[in-house]
């Protein structure tokens, strides 16, 4: 609101394009359902003036580094509505200028662009590219005092190795993230990796640790008090306990039906794992257990 004021008291090209880049991370991070649909506000108009305002002002060094942002809110944008035809091209142009975008970390949360690139991947049923020497070029840019860019670097690692389905590297990466971030500011962040550790002790057929994983989480936080305030939380840890669970029969249904509890839920900010997809060869592993 207040960069808003500012950019309709004083005629500048800039504060208009600070407000609009503010306006579109809004509307895509924080209140989708404010901009996304049809409004004065929508997201799609406010990117088309981002775009326009760079292209206007080619020689402004200011605009010279903001093509990386322009293309990772357009993306995130595209992504969050899974039009994945129109998102293309700023996955291409991002994946080549991605250390660029990277370093704008002080400016957005632009480290999520990784965790959305594997979660696409596992919406496009293609296994992530795993590139080792690409993944240590990355870790020099993260800082340690970044939480947030730590997170989303670690469950982008993490759901890059799910894809794989390299269990034992995903949860690797989901430890070395439950050790090096402080979780008080989020509960959703400790759910979400916690789960996700569990699911792939789980597929990688350790059901005593995916019980320990699980144990730990529900002693910390009451399942019909907490996980009932995220999207598909207490969906999925029934899933992973019917996984776990010997039955003489039927496990094949329930566990099918407990995950489709889950997929089937609508995804918005507070969801738990919105990209989670697991296959019926997964599904039968799980009910043989």
């Amino acid at each position: 609101r207040e960069i808003r004021n500012l950019a309709n008291l004083y005629e500048s090209h800039r504060l208009t394009f600070i407000k609009n880049v503010c306006e579109a991370a809004y509307g895509i991070f924080v209140h989708p359902k404010h901009f996304i649909h049809d409004s004065e506000n929508s997201v799609d108009q406010t990117l088309a003036s981002i775009q326009e305002t760079i292209q206007n002002y080619p020689d402004d060094r200011y605009y010279v580094h903001m093509h990386p942002l322009y293309h990772f809110l357009a993306f995130e944008y595209y992504h969050k509505l899974g039009l994945h035809k129109n998102n293309q091209a700023a996955y291409d142009y991002l994946r080549e200028h991605l250390f660029e975008l990277l370093c704008l970390s002080h400016t957005m949360p632009v480290y999520k662009f990784l965790v959305s690139t594997a979660e696409r991947s596992l919406q496009l049923e293609k296994p992530y590219d795993l590139d080792d020497e690409w993944f240590t070029k990355v870790s020099t840019l993260v800082e340690p005092e970044m939480e947030t860019d730590i997170y989303y670097y670690r469950m982008y690692r993490a759901y890059a190795c799910f894809s794989r389905k390299e269990y034992s590297k995903a949860a690797g990466e989901l430890d070395e993230l439950l050790a090096g971030v402080n979780y008080k500011k989020s509960a959703l962040v400790e759910i979400q990796a916690k789960l996700f550790l569990a699911a792939n002790y789980l597929f990688g057929g350790k059901a005593e640790l995916t019980e320990n994983v699980l144990r730990s989480l529900t002693r910390k936080f009451n399942p019909d008090e907490v996980f009932v305030k995220y999207n598909g939380g207490l969906q999925l840890l029934k899933f992973l306990k019917t996984g776990i669970t010997n039955m003489n029969a039927g496990k094949d249904v329930k566990t099918k039906e407990e995950y489709a509890a889950f997929s089937g839920l609508s995804k918005d900010q507070l969801s738990v794992l919105p990209f989670f997809r697991v296959s019926d060869e997964q599904l039968l592993f799980v009910s043989k257990l």
